[in-house]
């Protein structure tokens, strides 16, 4: 978990609280594992940090967004079995 907390302050600026785990999958032969987290301090990053800022032309786009629960299916939430979860 302090992994996860790390990543997070390292590209979002923001402290979190790792919860339980609320989905897992497998995502180019790796298992990809997503966390409830709980925003502890710090402000939301306007543009993401760390390495990933340089890698988005190569592997995607990287944006931090943060959205209402009710407007998330007009996003492209990927794996999108998680934007069911969201609702």
């Amino acid at each position: 978990m302090a992994a996860l907390e790390r990543e997070c302050m390292e590209e979002l600026g923001l402290v979190v609280r790792v919860g339980k785990e609320i989905y897992r999958h497998e995502f180019k032969g790796e298992p990809d594992v997503f966390y409830m987290c709980d925003v502890v301090s710090g402000t939301l990053r306007s543009e993401i940090g760390g390495p990933e800022a340089e890698r988005s032309d190569i592997y995607g786009e990287y944006e931090i967004l943060w959205v209402d629960l009710k407007d998330v299916n007009a996003l492209n939430v990927q794996p999108t079995a998680m934007k069911a979860m969201l609702k």
